[in-house]
């Protein structure tokens, strides 16, 4: 398989939750009653048909290191049910999720011997990614619930634009950046927030930008984010419906309170802070435990008393740090730490070292959109944006497309 098909599928599987995300809202819009089952095959029929056109035509290249990343899967799974037996009643869910959803991307990349034209493949989705946009308008106002899985699936094209927007002044990806980005603040998840702040960190860093562009588009998007949450004070109907319009408003009282002597500082955390605090003690009293990798979650459930165990699947501690330290100890999590800390540091800075623009622009986005998702919302072992991080570092590593 050439290098334009590979990145064409690559692509095409990055951006599936947005294709099936329009689908949905489509069929919900319709008033189909089947939509979650109609949707749940369509997504899993797509999926399985790009990996298995992926691995079949790239067999030879990634058997060995299929072997290799599924022998090391196997085994730190099996020590986990040995720990802790409960898990087994999530097993198939959770190990189909990381194989989807991790190990898909590190198979991806490792078979790519050229990323270039994979940014170009990305933007054609900028269409899809406004459709969906729209789409979930319509429902939020509909139904007056968010959705985290839509913010999420539009992080990395919204990163992108922003990324070509400051950095090719181009008008039309800096018009999808702010549309989309306004409609995810109405009918999204406000955890994209710290990901575009760490975009807009990440930037100067590897562009020569002017310090007053940089400063005029930060003052735009904080003025619009003011302007939004002022709204929201203001009017009633799909902006006050809002979920991360209501916590960023709650967040701002919070903030002038402290800050005026008139209460402490409090930002809402939608019940995480719980997760943390338990974690944090735990990690506190066995500092070099060893639990294994998903009995975090068994871990949570009993302290919360959540009966149904198959429900244990989303009770993770929603920060990649305290879940690694939770989970391989302060001693072994700390290396584990570490290391990925420096090779995230140590390959921007090979990139950075380049001037490869097209790697750069990648790295950005998937630094920010994993780094983002990961510190609030996701759990490494489930979510895309750790897979497609992992998979990128080890593109650049082991291709050696870089000096060092």
């Amino acid at each position: 398989m050439n290098e334009q098909r590979k990145n064409l599928l690559l692509a095409l599987y990055i951006n599936l939750p947005i294709i099936i995300g329009i689908e949905t809202n489509i069929l919900k819009l319709l008033g189909v009653g089947i939509t979650s089952t109609i949707t749940k095959y369509t997504n899993l029929f797509l999926m399985v048909s790009i990996i298995l056109t992926f691995l079949f035509f790239n067999r030879d290249a990634l058997k060995k290191r299929l072997f290799i990343v599924l022998s090391i899967y196997s085994l730190l799974m099996l020590v986990s049910i040995l720990l802790q037996n409960e898990i087994l009643a999530i097993a198939n869910k959770l190990a189909f999720y990381t194989f989807i959803q991790v190990i898909v991307y590190i198979l991806f990349f490792s078979a790519m011997n050229d990323l270039k034209p994979l940014v170009k493949y990305l933007k054609l989705y900028f269409i899809l990614g406004t459709i969906y946009s729209v789409t979930q308008l319509f429902i939020f106002n509909m139904t007056k619930l968010y959705s985290m899985s839509y913010s999420y699936s539009m992080t990395l094209l919204l990163i992108i634009s922003l990324i070509l927007g400051i950095t090719k002044k181009r008008r039309d990806c800096i018009l999808f950046f702010f549309f989309n980005f306004g409609i995810n603040l109405i009918a999204g998840s406000r955890g994209i927030i710290l990901c575009i702040i760490i975009s807009l960190v990440l930037i100067p860093l590897f562009y020569d930008i002017k310090r007053k562009t940089l400063l005029k588009l930060t003052a735009i998007i904080a003025i619009s984010l003011i302007v939004i949450i002022l709204l929201g004070f203001a009017f009633d109907g799909v902006i006050k419906n809002s979920r991360s319009i209501k916590a960023l408003k709650e967040d701002t009282i919070n903030i002038y309170n402290s800050i005026t002597g008139k209460g402490e500082l409090k930002i809402r955390l939608s019940g995480r802070e719980k997760y943390y605090g338990f974690v944090l003690d735990e990690i506190a009293k066995h500092p070099f435990s060893y639990k294994g990798i998903y009995n975090d979650r068994y871990y949570i459930t009993k302290h919360f008393n959540i009966a149904d165990k198959s429900k244990m699947f989303g009770y993770y501690p929603h920060n990649i740090i305290l879940e690694i330290l939770f989970q391989f100890g302060v001693l072994l999590g700390g290396v584990i730490l570490i290391y990925l800390t420096y090779i995230v540091f140590n390959t921007g800075f090979r990139i950075r070292k380049s001037n490869n623009n097209l790697y750069t622009v990648l790295f950005i986005a998937v630094v920010s959109y994993s780094v983002g998702q990961l510190m609030v919302s996701g759990s490494y072992l489930t979510s895309s944006s750790f897979g497609l991080l992992i998979g990128y570092i080890i593109f650049i590593r082991s291709k050696k497309l870089l000096n060092e």
